[in-house]
C-alpha cells in the first residue's frame, strides 16, 4: 500500500495496540480528568505527527468499512480541514445519521459541534496555527483548531467518516466539558473574521 499519508491520534487511559491499514496510529496514554489536561495531551500528541494529514479517533468509537476512500477524498480536496458525516451509535437505541452540512464560520461559531467526527487535518497548517491557539484555561482545543484552520480552507465530504460509540456517562457529558464547550465557543466568536 505505500507509506501512510495519514495519522489516527488515540488518547486512552491504558495503552492499546491498535493496527488500522494504512494509518500510522500514536496511542497517547494520559488519565485525563478535565479539558486543560485534555487539550494538554492533545497539542503533544500533534507534535509527534509525521504524516502529511492526521484526525483524532476516540479509543472506544470506530471507522466505516470504506474508511480509506473517505479519508482519500478527504486529502483529494487539499484543504486545511475537511469534515465528514457520523453516525452516532447508542446502546439500545437506533443509530442516528449526523449531518452537519456546508460549512459556514457563523454556523460554526453557533455550533461548536458542527465539525465533530470525522476531522482531517492538514499537518503543516496545524502546527503554522498551533501557537494561535490558546494553551490553558476551560475550553475545548479541537473546536477552537477546526475554526482557525477552517479560516485557512475547508471542505464538508457528505460521507460517514466515523462512528461515535456514545453513551450517556462519556467524558463529554461532565460539568467541565459543557464549560469547555462554551470556552471554545467564546474564543472563536472573540476570533472571527481574524485570519
Amino acid at each position: 500500500m505505500g507509506t501512510p499519508l495519514l495519522t489516527a491520534i488515540v488518547l486512552s487511559r491504558e495503552p492499546i495496540d491498535l493496527q488500522i491499514e494504512g494509518l500510522v496510529v500514536i496511542n497517547v496514554v494520559s488519565k485525563i480528568e478535565n479539558h486543560v489536561m485534555m487539550n494538554k495531551m492533545r497539542r503533544k500528541a500533534i507534535k509527534r505527527v509525521k504524516t502529511d494529514y492526521w484526525f483524532y479517533l476516540d479509543s472506544d468509537d470506530e471507522l466505516p468499512p470504506d474508511y480509506l476512500s473517505v479519508l482519500n477524498e478527504c486529502m483529494a480536496a487539499e484543504v486545511a480541514v475537511a469534515y465528514t458525516d457520523e453516525i452516532v451509535r447508542m446502546k439500545g437505541q437506533a443509530d442516528w445519521y449526523r449531518n452537519p452540512g456546508e460549512y459556514s464560520a457563523e454556523k460554526h461559531a453557533a455550533d461548536m459541534y458542527m465539525l465533530h467526527h470525522l476531522v482531517l487535518y492538514e499537518t503543516q497548517a496545524t502546527l503554522e496555527e498551533l501557537p494561535n491557539i490558546p494553551e490553558g484555561g476551560i475550553a475545548m482545543f479541537e473546536m477552537m483548531l477546526s475554526y482557525q484552520l477552517a479560516k485557512l480552507s475547508v471542505k464538508y465530504i457528505p460521507r460517514v467518516g466515523y462512528i461515535w460509540h456514545k453513551s450517556n456517562t462519556g467524558f463529554h457529558t461532565k460539568y467541565d466539558s459543557l464549560r469547555a464547550v462554551c470556552g471554545a465557543a467564546t474564543w472563536c466568536n472573540k476570533t472571527a473574521g481574524q485570519t
